[in-house]
């Protein structure tokens, strides 16, 4: 099989299984909306739309899926010219292989039906976990931006400009640095205890410590 050939069947495989597969996830993002809430939106506060994670999702697992599915075909193919050279090769000295043939046609049907099926589940997985990333991702910056509009609303001059925002691995904003005063940080606190509930706003503020200068500093709780 030439290159040519391969590239075209790879790519038209991997184009159509995006397609097919972006479509598929919409009309469930649409028609079902719960399938994918329950899967990644039950996180309060992120602006979670299911027909866009059901289209990213159906498009790039039907992708992943399209492209293994074209190689699959381009190996079966390999494998059949090869084994049609060595079998027209051979037909002098083995005079009767219609049944070994069948037999190994069969065997190839069958790795090809687990084939697929193993590679739809591993897409169907990888899908999943670009899925949650992707939520982590955005709930994480949603909660920043609630954070910096909170205490930009209630700042007196500047006083929270030394507050360090990042992102946890499981997709929650962490916030370091320091503020100048105690009063600065009970304001924060506060804010974030409004916003969160007090669970969060203690471990949001563990790392917050009070300097008046940009120095090294102390970690410091607010008093409960």
């Amino acid at each position: 099989m030439s290159t040519p050939r391969i590239c075209v069947i790879l790519g038209g495989l991997a184009a159509a299984g995006a397609v097919l597969g972006g479509v598929f996830g919409a009309v469930v993002g649409l028609v079902a909306p719960g399938y994918y809430l329950t899967m990644f939106g039950k996180e309060a506060g992120v602006d979670f739309n299911p027909i866009e994670v059901g289209l990213g999702l159906g498009a790039g697992q039907g992708g992943a899926a399209g492209f293994v599915l074209g190689l699959v075909v381009t190996g079966i193919f390999a494998w059949r010219a090869a084994s049609l050279t060595a079998d027209s090769s051979q037909s002098e000295a083995t005079p009767d292989v219609g049944s070994s043939w069948k037999l190994l046609r069969a065997a190839k049907l069958i790795g090809f039906a687990l084939l697929l099926v193993f590679t739809s589940g591993v897409s169907f997985l990888a899908g999943g976990i670009a899925g949650q990333s992707d939520l982590y991702r955005r709930r994480a910056a949603h909660e920043t931006c609630l954070v910096e509009e909170r205490l930009n609303e209630v700042s007196q001059g500047g006083e929270f400009t030394r507050i360090e925002f990042s992102h946890t691995s499981n997709g929650f904003v962490s916030l370091s640095g320091s503020v100048a005063s105690k009063s600065d940080f009970d304001r924060m606190y506060r804010e974030l205890q409004d916003l969160f509930g007090t669970e969060r706003a203690n471990d949001l503020s563990a790392r917050v410590a009070i300097s008046p200068s940009v120095g090294p500093v102390s970690e410091v709780m607010p008093a409960q």
